[in-house]
């Protein structure tokens, strides 16, 4: 997740040379550790994005508020 910050399922498989189930439970695992966050909200054909990187990025991006 560190070279590809936004990954699915299946490209992750691919990639890893891995079995679609093991990425599966891998991602999964990872979600309830905090380290990845699924954006998609959806339970086929996820997203997932490699939380502290999209942190670091975003860090210092909140909209400005302007005095009224």
């Amino acid at each position: 997740m560190q070279r590809k910050p936004v990954a699915n399922i299946r490209a992750a498989a691919k990639a890893l040379k891995l079995s679609i189930p093991t990425v599966t439970g891998a991602l999964n695992h990872l979600v309830r550790l905090g380290v990845v966050g699924e954006v998609t909200g959806k339970r086929r054909d996820r997203f997932f994005t490699y939380s502290r990187y999209f942190n670091i990025v975003s860090e210092g991006t909140e909209p400005l508020h302007t005095r009224s």
